[in-house]
């Protein structure tokens, strides 16, 4: 059973009276409605088809399952403030940037190398 005989079917008056609407007035059995459903959707298109759907019965129960339900947006607390990427070690969250650890940590090491190197040579000297 295909969408335009389900509509017929469940009702057949709302479904002639849109047949009437464009032009259609020759529908004397119910079977006649779902090809001029068709007929009406062939010749002008989506406007009409979504009028077609309208009329279907059970068109609350799809918008439910299908429709997207927005989430109602919080506004940030103190603890849910935005990120912020910044070149200190540890953010004020208490979440750390990576990269900025591992570049600190770089730096640290090499001055610490080059401290040693200058202490070595000059108790050498």
């Amino acid at each position: 059973m295909n969408v335009y005989h389900y509509i017929a079917e469940s009702d057949p008056i709302k479904a002639n009276e849109l047949c009437k609407k464009y032009g259609y007035y020759q529908n004397q059995y119910i079977e006649d409605i779902p090809i001029c459903l068709q007929q009406i959707v062939a010749e002008h298109g989506e406007p009409a088809f979504k009028e077609i759907l309208a009329l279907h019965p059970d068109k609350d129960v799809i918008l439910e399952v299908f429709q997207t339900k927005e989430q109602p947006q919080q506004e940030p607390t103190m603890l849910q403030q935005p990120k912020q990427d910044c070149s200190c070690m540890m953010n004020a969250d208490g979440t750390t940037n990576a990269l900025s650890i591992t570049s600190n940590t770089n730096t640290m090491i090499l001055l610490a190398a080059i401290v040693i190197s200058i202490s070595i040579i000059a108790i050498k000297k």
